[in-house]
């Protein structure tokens, strides 16, 4: 498992949608972060592996009436040995 913390403009955010394998299945959301922001991430595969997180929040100073920030994290995950 991978604890995971989603802050947008530097707060904690809850509810944000994460994907646990952004690489293999881009449009499936398995879970959503605490009100603390937090989130566990169960690591699905042993290389390659993509994580990502979206959100809608209203838009500052702008035209639009909301953003959509979008982050992603990229790692390979390997066998790990005590």
């Amino acid at each position: 498992m991978l604890s995971v913390e989603v802050q947008i403009d530097g707060k904690p955010a809850a509810g944000i949608a994460l994907f646990d394998d952004y690489r293999g299945m881009p449009d499936v959301s398995s879970i959503k972060t605490e009100a603390n922001g937090r989130a566990e991430i169960k690591i699905r595969n042993a290389g390659m592996n993509v994580i990502a997180a979206q959100a809608k929040v209203p838009a500052r100073n702008s035209d639009s009436s909301e953003r959509s920030p979008f982050t992603s994290l990229g790692f390979v995950g390997q066998a790990h040995q005590h």
